[in-house]
Formats: C-alpha cells, structure tokens, sequence
C-alpha cells in the first residue's frame, strides 16, 4: 500500500511540474536587431539582413531562428523563468553532422529572458562578445 502512495506521490509531483511550464507567454514570432561595428560602404541591404534577429517560438516547445543571416532550428525547454533554444538544425542540416567547431560554437543553448515592458532580451552565450538583442513580439501563433 505505501508503494502504491509513493507512486500516486510521485505522478502528482510530475503532473504539476508539467502544468506549471512557463509563466511568460512566449510562443509568436518576435524580431530585433543586432547593433554591428561594420567598415564604412557596406552595402545597407546586407548590414539589415546580418543585423535581423527573428526567433518563433511554436506551443509544441519548437523554435526557428534567423540570426546572423543563418536559419537555424531546434527544442525549446524553460528553466529559471527563461526560454532555452537548443541548435539542433542549421541551414537545414543536423547539428551533429557539421564539423566540431560548429557544433562547439553552439553548445550551449541560447537564452530569452522576459523584460518587465513585455519584450525579450535574447542572449547568445556562446558569443558572450555579442551584447543581447532585445525583441518584440511581431505575431501570436493561432489555435
């Protein structure tokens, strides 16, 4: 009988916990741009497109990013009131099949953290040189 209480326990535990998931409403698709030091007479068009930073974040824990020109994809998992963004896919192929200095530029997961105005400060510590992007919900997914 005990063991039986220990597992009802235990399922509840693993039930709220999976009920709780995240406090921040972060599925929709939200854009910002990266601030970048470039040399004088670049051509504007390409200084947009590298700056352009757009993250979707999809209910089934899924995310595309667009960031320094480079679609990526992956899992998306929340821990200490933020949104982590695992690298899984870049230019449509697995993490695992690029060479080992890709998948070491990406080990660590990418980070949204909420902002009291409602927006996203989006951090990369993989490049702890890049200041964050802060982003703004540009669209909702729809049910």
């Amino acid at each position: 009988m005990a063991a039986i209480s220990r597992i009802i326990s235990a399922a509840l535990l693993l039930l709220g916990g999976l009920a709780c998931g995240p406090s921040f409403d972060y599925p929709g698709t939200w854009t910002g741009l990266r601030k970048l030091h470039v040399a004088p007479g670049t051509d504007p068009a390409v200084l947009r497109s590298l700056e352009k930073v757009v993250v979707t974040i999809h209910p089934n824990r899924r995310f595309e990013l667009f960031e320094s020109d480079l679609p990526k994809e992956g899992s998306v998992s929340y821990s200490g009131g933020r949104a982590l963004l695992e690298i899984q896919d870049i230019l449509g192929h697995r993490i695992e099949a690029e060479p080992q200095e890709v998948r070491n530029a990406y080990s660590k997961p990418m980070e949204l953290v909420p902002n009291s105005d409602g927006t996203l400060s989006f951090i990369d510590p993989n490049f702890p040189e890049r200041p964050p992007v802060t982003l703004t919900r540009k669209s909702t997914p729809t049910p």
